[in-house]
């Protein structure tokens, strides 16, 4: 949960996540459960809920995790360029901001998508904003 519905954020919150080098995603993760291939993960059971007094200013900020030691240690796995984030589970998302997100980089079904509201790109993705998402209802049926 990110605020509550008492304590709602009020500013845009950072939310850090691994970097994933491409030839390393994986699409379907074993059990749901967070790999290296992926940055951040939403299990089939889990859910993300956010509470935010104004959803155009106080957003939850997905970007790659960039202090000199995360890159550091990066660096045993390669050079990642940019964040894969798998939203199998219910994301309830309304004033939100991807980062760093490589192409195909957030994983999510077309009709939960449908229900996020507030929904922004920052300058440091590595393909347009329709190229980000991975049809995760097109992947079941592979």
């Amino acid at each position: 949960m990110i605020g509550t519905p008492e304590r709602p954020i009020t500013r845009d919150m950072l939310f850090p996540v691994v970097g994933v080098e491409e030839q390393y995603i994986i699409r379907k993760p074993a059990g749901g459960i967070r790999t290296p291939g992926v940055s951040f993960l939403v299990s089939e059971k889990g859910q993300l809920v956010m509470h935010t007094v104004d959803p155009t200013k106080a957003r939850l900020v997905f970007k790659m995790h960039d202090s000199e030691k995360a890159k550091a240690a990066g660096k045993k796995y390669g050079n990642p360029k940019g964040t894969v984030l798998a939203f199998f589970g219910k994301a309830k998302l309304n004033g939100v901001v991807f980062d760093n997100v490589l192409e195909g980089g957030i994983m999510v079904s077309p009709e939960q998508r449908a229900t996020w509201k507030n929904v922004s790109y920052g300058k440091n993705n590595l393909a347009g904003p329709e190229k980000l998402y991975w049809d995760l209802k097109l992947e079941d049926e592979k």
